[in-house]
């Protein structure tokens, strides 16, 4: 049996598809989602009944009128796999959707349900950097956000258990903090964890730069922005 972060061995490069807004959802990481909609309802039933695997996509702008058809989405998706649900008295659902794989939509399937299906190509990463480079650009992570957000304990707790490598810290980063939705696209496309890692420390030196003003006596840092409500 794979573990919850990996798809099954007979994984059909079918998947469901579960298009919203600007959310963008990334491997390594746990999203809340509520469904009520019917064609919804529908998908997670036919999911739990099958391989529990559901594709997150993101709406292109300019097509919240055509919301209950088939707007298009963009192409670079996480396939996510559900890991609890609990059935709500008016009849939704409630569940945890762990990010499991980087895809890319080749064709939406012919629509024989209410809910949209489509072929995809799986996107593997690219580890295209030493261990003693991985390292480096870990700790260069780590040190920008303790430099920038002392406070956010828990965070540095965690990537400094040694319990993400590279490729998940990079995942975890991009989908915690409050990035643009086009540049949460750019890091979900990129398979190149080196390119992930760097532009993470753009976005984090830039932030930087931004908030940088002379500070009164005693005044203290900026407070280690909300998590993003992916």
């Amino acid at each position: 049996m794979p573990s919850p972060q990996q798809l099954p061995a007979d994984f059909s490069n079918i998947v469901r598809l579960f298009p919203l807004g600007d959310l963008v959802a990334f491997p390594s990481n746990v999203l809340p989602l509520h469904i009520f909609e019917s064609r919804y309802r529908e998908m997670f039933e036919d999911a739990i009944a099958g391989d529990q695997l559901i594709a997150m996509a993101t709406l292109v702008p300019g097509h919240s009128d055509e919301y209950y058809t088939r707007p298009p989405v963009h192409p670079t998706i996480c396939i996510g796999r559900i890991m609890g649900h609990e059935t709500t008295a008016k009849g939704t659902y409630e569940f945890l959707l762990l990010g499991v794989s980087r895809a890319r939509i080749e064709n939406e399937v012919e629509p024989i349900r209410s809910f949209r299906e489509a072929r995809v190509r799986l996107l593997e990463d690219a580890l295209d950097a030493s261990p003693s480079e991985q390292q480096d650009l870990m700790a260069s992570l780590t040190s920008v956000l303790k430099d920038r957000f002392p406070e956010a304990k828990q965070l540095l707790d965690v990537i400094s258990s040694g319990h993400f490598e590279l490729p998940a810290m990079t995942d975890f980063l991009a989908f915690q903090l409050p990035l643009s939705t086009d540049e949460k696209l750019y890091l979900l496309s990129e398979t190149s964890v080196t390119r992930r890692a760097l532009k993470l420390l753009e976005h984090c030196d830039r932030d930087r730069r931004r908030t940088a003003r002379p500070s009164s006596p005693g005044e203290g840092r900026a407070g280690f922005p909300d998590f993003s409500n992916n």
